[in-house]
């Protein structure tokens, strides 16, 4: 996988920040307060916790989302298709970014989803054991959000460029979630 591809994967994660502040600030408001008991030691290792657990949920889905593109683009690997399609994915990520609603009915769809794990995200709260915390962190791997589809898109076609691997999805995935770290950690 290509460095500037990584570079693109963190640089959106990172500037799509602001977006994860808005659609994951009240989650990680909600995890915070449910930690109030804690010691601060124990409120930090859980925090990294499920913020590891995010970053897994987002490399399997990267592992998920690159082997489905090996597959669907193996007979073009030979041929520029991929990287166009690389190339208009990222227009589209760039125009989602600036505010075009170009990833909203996915998102609709992710909600569906989401909605249908409500019973199962209760038993995360209180975030007082590793085990929750992690779990939480797998949980929101799976929340709705156009970035993180974006970024989804990316990783299928990653693996119809250079040497095709679901672990280059996984570590783009990885990679992305690691640009949204910082936002997230200062919440």
């Amino acid at each position: 996988m290509s460095l500037t591809l990584l570079l693109a994967a963190l640089s959106m994660g990172f500037f799509g920040s602001p977006h994860c502040l808005g659609m994951c600030g009240g989650i990680v408001t909600a995890f915070g307060m449910s930690m109030q008991g804690v010691s601060p030691s124990k409120k930090s290792a859980l925090v990294a916790t499920y913020h590891f657990g995010r970053l897994l949920s987002y490399s399997l889905l990267g592992i998920f989302a690159s082997t489905l593109g090996m597959l669907a683009l193996a007979p073009f690997l030979h041929n520029s298709l991929p990287r166009l399609l690389l190339g208009g994915i990222l227009i589209v990520i760039g125009l989602a970014m600036c505010g075009l609603p170009l990833l909203s009915q996915l998102e609709k769809v992710g909600m569906r989803f989401w909605q249908s794990l409500a019973p199962v995200r209760k038993r995360v709260f209180p975030l007082d054991s590793f085990g929750k915390a992690l779990f939480a962190g797998l949980l929101w791997g799976f929340l709705p959000c156009g970035l993180v589809y974006g970024a989804l898109m990316m990783a299928i076609v990653s693996g119809g460029t250079g040497t095709p691997s679901p672990l280059n999805g996984a570590v783009l995935m990885f990679v992305f979630g690691l640009g949204t770290l910082p936002m997230l950690l200062a919440t």
